[in-house]
């Protein structure tokens, strides 16, 4: 292994989050993930915020039989990302253990085109084994998967007219005295803690949130939105709201981004990265719409946080 690409390593995890907010990530990380391919080829991708376990299946394991379970998206605490931290720099620094080529049983660490390899059953593999089922063991998981379907929208029953769907495409923040006039939605995809986090009045034919909680937010539509433009939907008010096992399905689940226009979406979180402090989670999917026929259309978008800020951002990919 190259020096400079033990010196990346070292700087990669130890910029890593050593809190558990997103305001402790570092302002500048690569785009690439950090990858890691157990001794089964069972890989994980190692983000800011996130772990992706990309498991082998049967088909594709040597044996035919062998399969590392299903697929999945772990948010990452600032203790997970120390414990990686410490693991990974004790095998960059011992060398006994690193090889030249896989054999069946090593481990190996990689971003781009370099890698180290640890031998199969040497310490720094076992310890890093070790570090990795124990993340995933403990991690709350963040949805890979998302159907987002009509009959689940807050905002049913509240688009009579043409203006009145225009206005609920804006959230409006309210205080703690207002919200005791709406009633507050209790799916678990909309709670923080089990406390909720939006409200609506039928009456008003109004969705709000609390303005403790958010600034007042836009829902922008994301079946709409092309390559490169950027909506901002508003501002978290505390860091807890921006852990993506939270956010993210408040935002699809609770159709703040708006991701179909007659009847569903499936959507799947497919990545992450990170750039001087933003993060900007990765989604592809489609949505179903029906003329005189189903029609369906593809989705691609990326849903971004500013740490420092707090603002939540939809992307056109």
């Amino acid at each position: 292994m190259s020096r400079a690409l033990a010196i990346f390593f070292t700087l990669l995890i130890l910029n890593c989050a050593s809190g558990a907010s997103l305001q402790a990530h570092p302002q500048a990380m690569n785009d690439e993930p950090l990858r890691i391919s157990d001794g089964n080829g069972n890989l994980y991708e190692i983000g800011p915020t996130l772990l992706f376990y990309k498991p082998v299946t049967a088909k594709q394991s040597s044996s035919g039989l062998y399969s590392g379970g299903e697929p999945a998206a772990l948010a990452l605490t600032g203790e997970m990302h120390s414990a990686l931290r410490e693991t990974i720099h004790k095998a960059l620094a011992h060398k006994p253990d690193h090889i030249s080529n896989r054999e069946k049983g090593s481990y190996q660490i990689a971003i781009s085109q370099e890698r180290i390899i640890l031998r199969h059953g040497s310490p720094s593999a076992e310890a890093l084994r070790i570090t990795l089922e124990r993340i995933r063991e403990s991690a709350i998981p963040v949805p890979l998967f998302y159907n987002v379907e009509r009959g689940e929208n807050p905002y049913s029953g509240m688009a009579d007219t043409a203006e009145q769907e225009e206005r609920n495409r804006t959230i409006h923040a309210r205080s703690s005295d207002v919200l005791k006039g709406y009633e507050p939605i209790d799916a678990p995809y909309l709670t923080m803690k089990g406390r909720p986090l939006l409200f609506r009045s039928m009456q008003k034919k109004e969705v709000v949130v609390s303005e403790a909680d958010f600034s007042m937010l836009t829902r922008p539509d994301v079946t709409r939105i092309t390559p490169g433009d950027e909506v901002v939907i508003g501002k978290a008010l505390k860091d807890e709201l921006l852990d993506p096992a939270f956010l993210l399905p408040f935002l699809l689940k609770g159709q703040i981004l708006i991701t179909y226009w007659h009847t569903d979406a499936e959507i799947r979180l497919t990545g992450e990265s990170e750039s001087n402090g933003r993060i900007c989670y990765e989604f592809k999917g489609k949505h179903h719409y029906y003329t005189n026929e189903k029609n369906t259309d593809p989705l691609s978008f990326a849903v971004c946080v500013e740490a420092k800020s707090g603002q939540i951002s939809v992307l056109g990919r």
